[in-house]
């Protein structure tokens, strides 16, 4: 069972630290601090759920991921995310950081939670031993079983595991084919090598998108590459992104988002305005950015596609036929020099 005068370390929007409070006391006066989600699947490409103890101080009997909590003041989150794991679930395993998201929710009970979370990913396939003080149960899911579920009976499950399901942090994990015989070590180490092969390759994106930007006058750009793990992963970004967005589009799952549709779809996917957008194409997190008009553009190798490019202004903006194609021939020089 957790300390009863557990101490949060308080954050900024950024994640800076700037004090410390007692855990109940900081739920009770809604203060923001840092926290940690674990996320673990299975080699069948399952997720693990748990159901969390009535005791719990806050959503008793709901469903939600394998593991959440606090890094205690002077320790690292992801030794925290580890601590947690074997205190809660009854095992550990290898995880790698994913990225971070920020939310907001109040409970009946007068309580309520503003975190900075850090999300964690894992793959383990042995036994499973919750603490009932933290658990009262837990069970494998495929991700499509969970999607239906919540959207039949989302009183089930935790706030923040439905908006990790609503904002597709689940699909930037691991996809059942590519689990089976392969580890969460040598998963990272692909992309790790995917991002160094790109960096090495590319230390000049950034001042080619620069460029780009301003040939366009738009206010913002990025540049994604194909790598390793067949998911995207940021080459160069316009500086002003805020650091929230760019944890979250360092790796983008191809099919999920603008840059994501202009891959899977090869061809160029837009928005007038991305903060009023119901298409369906932007994801929730974009709207943090500030932009409205905006373009991405599949980057095409010859006839496969190896990125994606796009850019976008703070304004309303319908980019024309002429922009487009101008677009994607930078696109293809972008090709060359990756």
């Amino acid at each position: 069972m957790e300390a009863p005068r557990e101490t949060l370390i308080l954050v900024d929007a950024d994640d800076r630290e700037i004090g410390t409070s007692e855990k109940i006391d900081a739920h009770r006066r809604g203060l923001l601090h840092r926290a940690f989600s674990v996320v673990v699947w299975d080699s069948a490409g399952r997720q693990l759920l748990q159901k969390r103890a009535l005791g719990k101080y806050h959503s008793g009997g709901l469903w939600t991921n394998a593991c959440c909590g606090h890094p205690r003041p002077g320790e690292a989150v992801e030794a925290a995310a580890m601590r947690r794991l074997g205190e809660e679930m009854g095992f550990t395993c290898e995880i790698e950081w994913l990225g971070i998201v920020q939310y907001d929710a109040s409970f009946e009970n007068g309580l309520s939670e503003r975190e900075v979370v850090h999300v964690f990913r894992g793959r383990y396939d042995g036994p499973v031993r919750p603490d009932p003080a933290e658990a009262e149960g837990y069970q494998w899911c495929a991700l499509d079983r969970i999607r239906s579920d919540i959207a039949e009976t989302p009183d089930r499950f935790s706030v923040w595991f439905k908006r990790y399901i609503a904002e597709e942090w689940p699909v930037a994990l691991i996809r059942p084919s590519a689990a089976r015989g392969t580890s969460t070590a040598h998963r990272a180490e692909a992309s790790t090598m995917a991002s160094d092969a790109h960096s090495d390759a590319s230390s000049d994106m950034p001042a080619i998108l620069a460029r780009i930007v301003g040939d366009f006058a738009a206010d913002s750009g990025t540049i994604h590459f194909i790598g390793l793990d067949a998911h995207l992963h940021l080459a160069a970004a316009s500086p002003g992104i805020p650091d929230a967005v760019l944890a979250i589009i360092r790796t983008i799952p191809v099919g999920k988002g603008m840059a994501g549709l202009a891959v899977e779809r090869a061809e160029p996917v837009t928005a007038c305005n991305i903060q009023t957008d119901a298409s369906g194409d932007v994801r929730p997190g974009a709207k943090a950015t500030g932009l409205a008009g905006s373009i991405v553009v599949p980057i095409f190798d010859g006839e496969t596609v190896v990125g994606a490019l796009g850019v976008a202004n703070r304004s309303e903006r319908t980019f024309s036929d002429e922009e487009i194609a101008r677009l994607v021939l930078e696109g293809r020089r972008l090709a060359a020099r990756r």
